[in-house]
């Protein structure tokens, strides 16, 4: 077989193996993690933020992180940590289990956002979980 009959035969190999290399890897192999904007949009509630805006408080959305989030059991204990926290409005807080993020308004002159986001995880110390801070809003 003459060189350029061989490099030919490769080519037209080529968009087999394409094809067989994409169906083996997994489809959580090409995405990255839920987009920010789908983690603010499962906890955005329209009235919240409007309440917020008029008694000028800020809204944090967050993104929750550990090998447990989005269970009932570990939706619980965020809300009691985030709860906890002087400042934070008890009845903005929104919890999404899929994918899992928290949102929930405070009152900035109580506390600054790395603040009251270091209280929470404070909160949440040896529990697995943590917020990680994916917006402010306000």
């Amino acid at each position: 077989m003459s060189p350029r009959a061989a490099q030919w035969r490769d080519v037209r190999r080529l968009p087999r193996f394409v094809l067989a290399a994409a169906i083996a890897v997994p489809a959580s192999g090409l995405a990255c993690e839920t987009c920010i904007e789908d983690q603010i949009a499962a906890t955005y509630d329209h009235a919240v933020v409007a309440k917020a805006e008029a008694a000028g408080h800020l809204i944090l959305y967050a993104a929750v992180r550990g090998s447990n989030a989005g269970t009932a059991r570990s939706d619980a204990k965020i809300r009691r940590a985030i709860a906890s926290v002087a400042g934070v409005d008890r009845r903005s807080i929104r919890l999404s289990p899929a994918p899992p993020a928290a949102s929930f308004a405070w009152d900035p002159q109580r506390l600054a956002s790395a603040t009251v986001l270091r209280a929470i995880n404070h909160r949440l110390a040896g529990s697995g979980l943590a917020l990680v801070a994916l917006q402010t809003f306000g």
